[in-house]
């Protein structure tokens, strides 16, 4: 059984004979086109490579060799020390500094400094229960509003020589704690980011 072309496949079929032949056929080529091309058509170009050897296996380039010439020296990659060679020494102290103030949103004083600071809501939100006072600006904040603030500044953990004070300022007593609006809690913060 034979195969019934379409037109396209019919044309694409001539068109790469003529093509190839040369218009050793006495076919007319117009003015300025390649010899070999049709009357009305354009001939397709071929798709080869002169620096290509055909012979040789196809090895594609390394990410090395793709970014030979467009990237900057590399800097000294930082050792890492911990976990099993995994992690940086900075990453180690981020993730105990973490583990820390996690831990002290469970702080006894935290919990005591809050109560201190709250009375009964009495305004027209019925699913608000309790509000709280700013102790900088003096106003009445519900309690998804309120950020309990250590007065004097826990500081950095950068090394082991940190942790002792870092430990001490973070876990310090109710008289070392006060509830702040967030508001006054972001001005704190960046007034001390900035100084």
């Amino acid at each position: 059984m034979t195969r019934t072309r379409t037109r396209a496949e019919c044309a694409r079929l001539v068109e790469m004979i003529t093509v190839e032949r040369g218009c050793e056929q006495g076919q007319e080529t117009l003015p300025g086109r390649q010899k070999g091309a049709v009357l009305g058509r354009t001939p397709r170009k071929r798709l080869s490579s002169p620096s290509i050897d055909s012979s040789a296996p196809y090895e594609p380039k390394t990410a090395k060799q793709q970014k030979a010439g467009s990237r900057k020296p590399k800097t000294a990659r930082v050792p890492r020390t911990r976990a099993g060679g995994e992690w940086t020494e900075a990453s180690f102290m981020g993730w105990i500094r973490s583990g820390l103030r996690r831990l002290s949103l469970r702080w006894p004083p935290r919990k005591q400094t809050e109560l201190a600071a709250r009375r009964r809501y009495t305004g027209p939100n019925a699913r608000r229960t309790w509000e709280y006072l700013c102790a900088e600006c003096g106003c009445w904040c519900a309690g998804k509003d309120i950020q309990v603030d250590h007065i004097e500044e826990i500081g950095t953990l950068k090394t082991f020589q940190d942790l002792p004070k870092f430990c001490e300022r973070l876990f310090c007593e109710k008289e070392g704690l006060r509830v702040l609006c967030a508001e006054c809690h972001q001005a704190r913060r960046r007034k001390g980011e900035e100084g």
